[in-house]
């Protein structure tokens, strides 16, 4: 009797390990619904968020550096959503000044001087609508300098060169933007840079540098611009 006992013991264990092990999915089902809503929430939040965009500019720059003349500014950039009404902004532009001739002589003895920025930074916008928005820009970056043409006379044996480092700048700026379309929009913006530069004029007799004097110029500046932006 008790070898039958046994033995029907060891075939109750072996039946119970041929058994399949199920899980409870009912424990899993709260985890995944949970998923879904934090999924549905971030697509709501980013499809309210507005879309990137790249754009194109032309206009008016006014230096503040009385040797220097008024040019036409043209550029492009990018821009980029962080929060409603908050936008990441870069830009690059350039544009070719004359230089004046002053009276009393010139402490830049090229005939152009070619000032190339490149800024980034934050777009608030402070009036929203459905067609028209206005905004406001603060940025910062580099601007790189360029003098091209030597306008003086030397004998043969000297030659003069100056050079003007790239330096920080800082500008700010107001806009407005009317939408053309789904994806176009108009803009115009008004602004003043902001930045100060060492330049360095150099003599050389033969090749040997024989003199090297500094001279301050200013690179502040008011723009005045108009463009076009795609969104995408």
């Amino acid at each position: 009797m008790g070898e039958w006992m046994n033995v029907m013991s060891d075939r109750g264990k072996s039946f119970d390990r041929r058994l399949p092990v199920t899980q409870d999915k009912g424990v899993k089902r709260p985890k995944l619904l949970f998923a879904v809503f934090l999924m549905s929430i971030a697509f709501s939040v980013f499809a309210e968020q507005p879309k990137p965009s790249v754009f194109i500019y032309g206009g008016l720059r006014v230096a503040a550096e009385k040797e220097v003349g008024s040019a036409f500014e043209s550029g492009f950039g990018f821009s980029m959503a962080l929060a409603k009404g908050t936008r990441a902004v870069v830009n690059v532009g350039t544009a070719r000044h004359s230089i004046i001739e002053q009276a009393h002589g010139n402490k830049v003895f090229y005939k152009y001087y070619t000032a190339s920025p490149f800024l980034g930074g934050l777009q608030q916008e402070i009036i929203g609508g459905s067609r028209l928005a206005a905004y406001l820009t603060a940025e910062a970056g580099v601007l790189f300098s360029g003098l091209q043409g030597l306008n003086i006379v030397t004998i043969p044996e000297t030659t003069v060169r100056q050079k003007v480092p790239a330096s920080f700048i800082f500008r700010g700026a107001a806009g407005a933007e009317l939408s053309v379309s789904t994806n176009l929009h108009l803009f115009g913006e008004a602004g003043y840079l902001y930045g100060k530069a060492t330049g360095t004029t150099s003599t050389y007799d033969l090749s040997t540098l024989v003199r090297e004097q500094e001279f301050q110029l200013d690179l502040s500046a008011f723009d005045v611009c108009l463009g076009l932006k795609y969104y995408f």
